[in-house]
C-alpha cells in the first residue's frame, strides 16, 4: 500500500538520430516511414462503472461499454475511469442533476498503468483520491473499487502466465484499512498450459450477466438477494466497423439515458434516432476527427423510428433511407429488445422506406414471418418479435439477412449470421 505516493517507471523508446546535415532529410524519412510501419490504430471498447445516480441500489453495479481508438490498445485501460457523458442529457436526482456517466470518476478512482502499453505485464495503479461520497450515491468507495478492478480484469489478458499486479495509492489513510485487501496479483484466465484456474476474487464480489446480456457487479453482502436496479437501460446498436473488419455486424450494447429522454411519454425507444458519437481518441492528439457510432444514422442518412406501448404489446414505426440491410437489422433487433427490457412486452414492428423499392424493403417480405402492409398507401413490412431472456434468442420473429442473436460464454449477447 503507498500513501500519496506515485509509483511507476520511466521508458524512453524514441531514438536519437544524428548525421550530417546534408543526409537530415533521408534519415527523417526513413524515421517516419519506420514509425508508420509500427501503428495499427483501430477501435475497442472497454467497460466502465456506470453511474444511476439516484436509481443506484446498494450492492449493486452495472458494466456499460465506452469506445477507444487506440494504436494496439495502447493506453485504453486509463480511461476505464475516465469522465464519460450521459447519452444525450444528464441525470436528475432530488437535489440537483449529475452529468458524468462513469462512477469510477465521480468517486475519485483513477486507473493509471505504470506502462500503458504493456498490460497486464507491468503493474497498474489504481488511485483513491480523497473525494467526498457523492450525495446521491448509495455505493461505498470499496463498492466502487471493486467494480472498476472488474472492468480492468475484463479488459486485459491476467492469466496464471502473467497475473495482473495491482498497487493501490491513497490519499487519505483512513482508507488504508478497507483498501489494502485490493492490493495483489489477480488471476482470470487459464495460463498456456489451458488448465483450469479459480480467479482472484475481488473483495466478495461476483458478475451477474442477465438474459439481455448486461453485466452487473454484485455484493454478496451488501446485495444478498442479488437484486438489480430498477431503471432499465436501452439497447443501441453500436458501430465502429469504418476502424474494423469488414462483415462484422454492429453489437448491441446498452447505454443508461440521461433523464431528458428516459422520461420520454411515448417511450425510451426514441434513442435509438439519437446520435452516439462519443468516443477517447488516444492514438493521436493532432489527428482529431469525429464519428457516428449509431449505424442508424452514418452518413447522414434518414431514419426515424416512434414507439407506441398498449396493453399487450409495444407498437413501432420505422422509416429508414438507405441503411445498409446490416445496419437496419441491429436496428429491429435493438428495437425488440429494448422494447422487451423496458416494457416486458414483444414488439410489432412495421417499416416502411422513402424509396418504394428499395432492395433492403423488398428483403424484408421475403423474410420468414414478415407480412407485406402499407403505411401512408406506400408499401411496407411488418413482423412480430418477442425476446425470451431465458434463451437469448427470439420466440417469435425473424431478422432479416440471416442474422440471429447469439450470446458469448459470459452472457453478453451479439448479432452474428446463422450460418457462422
Amino acid at each position: 500500500m503507498f500513501l500519496g505516493l506515485s509509483i511507476g517507471k520511466g521508458h524512453n523508446n524514441g531514438r536519437h538520430f544524428s548525421a550530417m546535415k546534408y543526409h537530415r532529410s533521408f534519415f527523417l524519412i526513413f524515421f517516419l516511414s519506420q514509425v508508420l510501419k509500427a501503428t495499427n490504430p483501430g477501435m475497442t471498447t472497454i467497460l466502465q462503472p456506470a453511474n444511476l445516480v439516484g436509481d443506484s441500489i446498494s450492492g449493486c453495479i452495472p458494466l456499460t461499454p465506452a469506445v477507444c481508438y487506440a494504436n494496439y490498445n495502447y493506453g485504453i485501460h486509463r480511461m476505464i475511469s475516465a469522465s464519460h457523458p450521459f447519452l444525450r442529457g444528464a441525470k436528475e436526482w432530488k437535489r440537483g442533476t449529475e452529468s458524468n456517466a462513469n462512477l469510477a470518476s465521480v468517486f475519485g478512482i483513477q486507473v493509471k498503468p505504470t506502462d500503458g502499453s504493456n498490460v497486464p505485464y507491468e503493474p497498474v495503479e489504481i488511485h483513491i483520491k480523497d473525494w467526498d461520497i457523492p450525495p446521491y450515491s448509495p455505493h461505498t468507495k470499496a463498492e466502487v473499487l471493486t467494480a472498476t478492478i472488474h472492468c480492468l480484469l475484463l479488459s486485459c489478458h491476467a492469466s496464471a502466465d502473467h497475473p495482473l499486479e495491482i498497487r493501490i495509492i491513497i490519499e487519505n489513510k483512513d482508507d488504508r484499512t478497507w483498501a489494502e485487501s485490493f492490493e495483489k496479483k489477480y488471476i482470470r484466465l487459464p495460463g498456456k498450459d489451458k488448465k483450469p484456474v479459480t480467479p482472484t476474487p475481488v473483495g466478495d464480489s461476483f458478475i451477474k450477466t442477465d438474459g439481455f446480456g448486461i453485466q452487473y457487479v454484485i455484493s454478496r453482502k451488501l446485495n444478498p438477494k442479488h437484486l438489480t436496479p430498477k431503471i432499465t437501460p436501452i439497447i443501441l446498436p453500436l458501430d465502429y466497423r469504418e476502424f474494423t473488419q469488414e462483415g462484422i455486424p454492429p453489437g448491441l450494447v446498452p447505454f443508461w439515458p440521461g433523464t431528458d429522454f428516459s422520461s420520454f411519454p411515448k417511450g425510451p425507444l426514441q434513442c435509438l434516432d439519437l446520435p452516439r458519437g462519443h468516443f477517447y481518441n488516444l492514438f493521436s492528439s493532432g489527428s482529431q476527427f469525429s464519428l457516428e457510432l449509431n449505424p442508424l444514422l452514418t452518413g447522414s442518412r434518414y431514419f426515424s423510428i416512434k414507439s407506441n406501448p398498449k396493453e399487450d404489446i409495444v407498437e413501432v414505426r420505422l422509416t429508414f433511407g438507405k441503411q445498409s440491410l446490416g445496419d437496419l437489422t441491429s436496428g429491429i433487433a435493438a428495437a425488440a429488445l429494448s422494447s422487451k427490457i423496458n416494457h416486458d412486452k414483444p414488439m410489432r414492428i412495421t417499416v416502411n422506406n422513402y424509396q418504394e423499392n428499395s432492395k433492403e424493403l423488398k428483403s424484408l417480405l421475403e423474410t420468414p414471418g414478415w407480412k407485406k402492409t402499407s403505411v401512408a398507401n406506400r408499401t411496407a413490412a411488418t413482423s412480430t418479435f418477442d425476446y425470451d431472456p431465458e434463451t437469448q434468442k427470439f420466440a417469435k420473429g425473424t431478422l432479416p439477412g440471416g442474422m440471429v442473436i447469439s450470446s458469448y460464454p459470459d452472457g453478453r449477447i451479439h448479432l452474428k449470421s446463422k450460418d457462422q
